[in-house]
């Protein structure tokens, strides 16, 4: 537990460190918002950097055109502080890199990495323009009251899009595990009419077997920072069960979205 403590008290202090270097490069403008007006190159095809749309943690999601059609792109920047939150983020690039395309995952068009001060990284992902709201804002923020329960076709047809996502993913050799399956990783197509599964930073390839107590802090220290409470498997929750940690986990996070889709409240929001 104190190396966990030790570990986030760190990444802090190099965060703050990265965020001053980096704003005071850029006009001191606050450091989500000094992108906007980067030109960057995937490939052949060259984006500029609009508006900052969606930020949390470490990433920061940003509108972007590419400069000959016009097209619109999600521009997704993670900061890394160290070789752990590096190794970390790179592994969405590796999943994406591995992964085939699907309906109900989001698009991937192409990554890069660059240097900063003082050692730092930042991973750069090109990614598919969501144009609709996430499926916790589509659920609890669009409609004119809280209480309006989805008829049951509504109700299946987005718990499909989910479903179809996760399987792709388990479907893959070697299975990948999200891990992070919640209402917020589920963003609405407009152009294809369906709910597209993103973030893709938490994905494993292998199963999770916890034999000692190092083992057990380590994925103590993983989940906390990589999944949500509210929608982890009794086995993510406790690890002093010692019980293999699959694609599975998966399955219960699709349950926990099913109920929310049908009652309108998690069914352990208590925690």
């Amino acid at each position: 537990m104190f190396r966990a403590v030790k570990r986030a008290l760190s990444e802090a202090a190099n965060l703050y460190d990265t965020c001053q270097s980096v704003s005071s490069s850029s006009s001191n403008k606050p450091i989500g918002h000094s992108y906007q007006g980067t030109r960057l190159c995937f490939g052949e095809r060259k984006v500029q950097v609009g508006p900052l749309i969606a930020e949390g943690g470490f990433s920061f999601i940003y509108k972007a055109t590419d400069e000959d059609s016009l097209e619109k792109f999600a521009l997704k920047r993670t900061l890394c502080l160290d070789k752990e939150s590096f190794d970390m983020a790179y592994s969405e690039v590796q999943v994406f890199q591995l992964l085939p395309p699907h309906r109900n995952i989001v698009r991937y068009y192409g990554s890069q990495t660059k240097d900063l001060e003082k050692g730092n990284k930042e991973i750069l992902i090109l990614l598919e323009l969501c144009q609709g709201k996430s499926l916790a804002e589509t659920l609890f923020l669009n409609s004119a009251k809280v209480e309006e329960y989805w008829s049951e076709s509504k109700v299946i047809q987005v718990f499909q899009d989910a479903c179809s996502a996760v399987a792709h993913l388990h479907a893959q050799h070697p299975t990948i595990s999200h891990r992070d399956i919640k209402l917020e990783n589920l963003l609405k197509s407009t152009l294809d009419n369906c709910f597209k599964l993103c973030d893709f930073g938490s994905c494993c390839f292998n199963s999770t077997q916890i034999t000692n107590r190092k083992e057990r802090f380590e994925q103590e220290y993983i989940l906390q920072k990589q999944s949500t409470f509210m929608y982890r498997a009794p086995e993510m929750v406790d690890l002093y069960g010692k019980q293999k940690l699959t694609e599975k986990v998966d399955i219960w996070a699709l349950g926990c979205i099913l109920y929310i889709l049908c009652y309108r409240k998690h069914p352990f929001e208590t925690g």
